[in-house]
């Protein structure tokens, strides 16, 4: 007879007569104890497998009820399970053993759900040969497991088996603390139960292992997943396909990894929700340390009105105990803090509607980080959407949003606006490639700022010098009230390209361009691409255009250089429109210039104090061709220094604007001219009653009645 133990997975079976040896060997002291083993014959230890089908008789074709077979050697299992109780450890050495399922399908549709019972503690195991190979049937509404509010399961593991039907497979309804040993939940699959998979309603029972199911539940009703409360939970490598709320959670240091989040039913009126978060009025245990991460949010049959993560409270009146309860739709004055969701990835692929990646109630949403997440095909239309946009809490710390990626370039989509929210600061934009601006209260982080090392300019032209084809342009002043800007003019999907030059492949770039929305018929966005004359683009960014002037830079490393290369400006709209567009820059560097208030380089090389009466300017344009420095106390210089000639043959110049009789020159033969007229380096002509001032050989000095020839 074959001796089953779950004591090691590498012992599967070990012959009648070497029980004994064998026992010694995985529980030590224990050889003396009594032994079970299925059909009468003993097994040695203190956690025997109790097989339904050898034990009880259970019928594993299906054809009759195995309920009353299945019940018998559960009762069994527990009254062998107090032996070892009591002492200072008695809850890592009360084992009751493992109801084993052999493979087959059991009809336990009229089961009384398996419970520990009222007062008594337990740590059990209940198993199968693998989904495929072993099935339960359970009854509408009914639990294989429903764990009686005053009793305690010290640990338990749900492992291998195909559940289908049933309100759910394993409930615990104990309400308060209830911190103990770990909770397993392996390999399953859990088919059509209507309220939970799996339900804890404690408070504080934290350590939930659940890896590796799959949950198929109903669209309108169930929850795949009702984590207790009490956090440090593990949800990792899941498939969770049809549920009202694939997850429902509370609590801090939760781990939700590598699991898929998808739909197989098309939208009827009920919204569904890939993660439900529920906030706390305690900061500390709502959300903090919680990761989402390197899950996929899946496309398939997604609705408007659905969620990929919800913060949101209970609707108290929508069901009868943490399992069953629906979340409430009105405003929050909770918290949910420090959620950290990163590395997933948003597949947007296909006619899908425009959701947030995350939905809130709450106004108190803060030190969340949201960032390294991928968006494919239709990108979210908020990163955080508030349901109370208006008046959110900006007195608590901000969140932190990217660097986040869209990966598909090819949609023509503006970028994702961070929030909603227009009543307080929501979170700091970290966007490495300046993919997400569109949210103009948000800020755009680059380290450094600083203008040195490795710049080499790509040559973008003025834009007078820009390509307009059909399109037009009206010179205006720029941002820095400078003349480096225009009013275009676009016809439909209208493009103006300035040329590029002196890019090296593979390095660090960035491009730069100012914005404002005007003009005789205002666009609400453009498109800037760097693209060769073959088509091929190397860059592309959707900008929301403002009312006021706006610098956006992007960074950018080239993967190509092809003939033509060049940085376009694009209507990407069926209709002619118009926008303001000034001061483009292009260039290599390790990190971007500043070109802003009080200093900066502008894209000619002029190094500007902008913002201020008698602003420096350098690279300034003077008179006849020269450049030079000067001031501006307008618009045009007030005065200047230039240098004219080649070879160092011209004159230096300082000018008043004045005009020619205000200035000083200092030519190439070493003279300085004062207004044209008075000049300083030249014996000047003396006539014959002139007197002068000389300085004889013994260094005195007088008066001489001398005239010129002497």
């Amino acid at each position: 007879m074959a001796l089953k133990t779950n004591r090691t997975d590498h012992v599967d079976s070990i012959v009648a007569q070497d029980v004994n040896q064998f026992h010694d060997l995985l529980t030590g002291v224990m050889a003396d104890q009594p032994v079970k083993i299925s059909n009468s014959v003993a097994i040695a230890g203190p956690d025997p497998k109790y097989d339904v089908l050898a034990y009880a008789g259970a019928d594993p074709t299906g054809a009759t009820s195995s309920a009353a077979a299945v019940t018998a050697a559960w009762a069994a299992m527990k009254a062998a399970a107090s032996y070892l109780a009591g002492g200072a450890n008695s809850q890592y050495t009360t084992y009751a053993g493992e109801l084993w399922f052999p493979p087959g399908i059991y009809d336990l549709r009229t089961l009384t759900a398996l419970d520990p019972g009222a007062g008594n503690t337990l740590n059990f195991t209940i198993s199968g040969a693998g989904f495929g190979h072993t099935t339960i049937v359970l009854g509408t509404g009914n639990y294989l497991v429903d764990v009686n509010a005053t009793a305690t399961v010290l640990s338990m593991c749900l492992r291998d088996l195909l559940i289908v039907g049933g309100g759910g497979a394993v409930r615990f309804n104990n309400t308060g603390s209830s911190v103990f040993n770990h909770y397993h939940f392996l390999r399953n699959i859990f088919v059509g139960y209507t309220v939970c998979a799996l339900a804890g309603n404690s408070t504080d029972q934290p350590y939930w292992r659940v890896r590796d199911n799959k949950f198929d539940g109903i669209s309108a009703t169930s929850i795949g997943v009702a984590l207790p409360q009490g956090g440090q939970h593990v949800v990792d490598g899941n498939s969770f396909i049809r549920d009202r709320y694939h997850i429902k959670m509370q609590g801090a240091s939760n781990y939700i990894g590598k699991n898929d989040f998808i739909r197989t039913d098309a939208y009827v009126a009920t919204a569904r929700t890939d993660v439900w978060i529920i906030p706390d009025t305690n900061p500390n245990v709502s959300t903090q340390g919680t990761e989402i991460a390197a899950n996929k949010f899946g496309n398939e049959n997604l609705n408007a009105a659905d969620f990929h993560i919800l913060v949101a409270e209970e609707n108290a009146g929508s069901g009868t105990d943490w399992g069953s309860r629906s979340h409430s739709t009105t405003t929050s004055t909770k918290d949910s803090v420090g959620c950290l969701v990163h590395h997933n990835d948003f597949i947007g692929a296909g006619a899908v509607p425009s959701i947030p990646v995350i939905y809130s109630t709450a106004d108190r949403v803060y030190s969340w980080s949201v960032n390294y997440n991928t968006f494919y095909g239709t990108q979210p239309s908020y990163i955080i959407q508030f349901l109370n946009g208006t008046a959110i809490d900006g007195s608590t710390p901000l969140n932190t949003f990217g660097p986040n990626m869209c990966v598909d370039p090819g949609v023509n989509t503006v970028p994702i606006p961070m929030t909603n929210a227009t009543g307080g600061g929501v979170g700091n934009v970290f966007d490495v490639t300046g993919q997400f601006q569109a949210d103009p209260t948000a800020y755009s982080a680059f380290p450094g700022m600083n203008a040195g090392g490795e710049y080499v300019s790509m040559a973008v032209p003025a834009i007078s010098a820009f390509t307009v084809g059909a399109n037009s342009q009206v010179a205006t002043t720029d941002i820095l009230g400078r003349p480096n800007a225009a009013t275009i003019t676009f016809v439909a999907n209208g493009d103006i390209s300035g040329a590029l030059s002196n890019i090296t492949i593979g390095k660090t770039g960035y491009i730069e361009v100012d914005l404002k929305s005007g003009g005789a018929t205002p666009l609400t966005s453009v498109k800037v691409e760097i693209r060769d004359t073959g088509n091929v683009v190397y860059f592309r960014a959707f900008i929301p255009l403002t009312s006021y002037w706006r610098t956006h830079r992007f960074s950018w490393s080239a993967r190509g250089n092809g003939a033509g290369i060049a940085l376009h400006l694009i209507n990407p709209t069926a209709g002619a429109g118009t926008c303001l567009f000034g001061r483009p820059n292009a260039y290599h560097g390790r990190e971007p210039f500043t070109n802003q208030h009080p200093q900066g380089l502008d894209v000619q090389g002029q190094w500007t104090g902008a913002g201020f009466t008698g602003e420096v300017v350098f690279g300034l344009a003077g008179v006849s061709g020269a450049y030079g420095f000067g001031t501006l106390d307008t618009t045009a210089p007030t005065m200047y220094f230039d240098h004219r000639g080649a070879s160092n043959s011209g004159s230096w110049v300082w000018r008043n604007n004045g005009g020619v009789t205000a200035r000083l020159t200092l030519d190439g033969t070493g003279k300085l001219t004062t207004g044209g007229a008075l000049v300083i380096g030249t014996r000047p002509a003396f006539a014959a009653s002139d007197k002068y001032l000389i300085v004889d050989a013994s260094g005195n000095v007088h008066v001489s009645g001398l005239g010129p020839a002497s």
